[in-house]
């Protein structure tokens, strides 16, 4: 090759090798925001998710305790209370009497046994309704994990071949050079 055919070859191998690094980067980037734009929504109720969790822990509606107080506001406990005191109720109108030892042992047994099965069942209800609670709201943190973590590494990977793609525009235009020093020296 001439010498002076050879430096503008390099010149033009120069002048070339940064666009098509351009657009190598310029389709990086745009698989990039794409993975993004499909991760978002995971990563967003994931990070929702963490908030409602940690907001239920922190102010016990989740991983607290049953209290007495909860077993009277419990449905359940609530709707045998009632039933019981009809039933009572109707005893009495048809002729018996609230004071009488009969009524009062039946009472009393009533009483224990709506305040041993009620409290159990609403207990376990209770529980029930923790773990599930706890159970979405750390499935939908694990959707976010995931995500975040597959855009992570997709991102890394871009950084790598972006890093890949400076690496090797450098290393065309010293080439170029190169061919371009070398055409005038030989």
């Amino acid at each position: 090759m001439s010498k002076i055919l050879s430096p503008v070859l390099g010149l033009v191998g120069m002048a070339r090798a940064p666009k098509a690094v351009d657009r190598a980067t310029g389709h990086s980037v745009a698989g990039s925001q794409a993975a993004q734009a499909a991760l978002d929504p995971y990563m967003q109720t994931g990070t929702q998710a963490n908030t409602m969790l940690q907001n239920k822990l922190s102010s016990g509606a989740l991983g607290g305790s049953f209290a007495p107080g909860d077993l009277t506001q419990d449905p359940g406990y609530k709707f045998r209370l009632q039933e019981g005191e009809q039933a009572l109720g109707r005893k009495q109108s048809a002729g018996g009497n609230y004071y009488s030892g009969e009524a009062l042992k039946e009472a009393q047994q009533y009483g224990q046994g709506l305040a041993d099965q009620t409290y159990n069942d609403a207990y376990n209800r209770w529980l029930k309704e923790q773990q599930n609670t706890y159970n979405i709201l750390s499935g939908q943190q694990g959707q976010g994990r995931s995500a975040a973590t597959g855009y992570g590494g997709y991102a890394t990977d871009i950084g790598n071949t972006m890093a890949q793609s400076v690496i090797e525009k450098e290393n065309q235009r010293m080439k170029g050079l190169a061919d371009v020093l070398g055409g005038f020296g030989g």
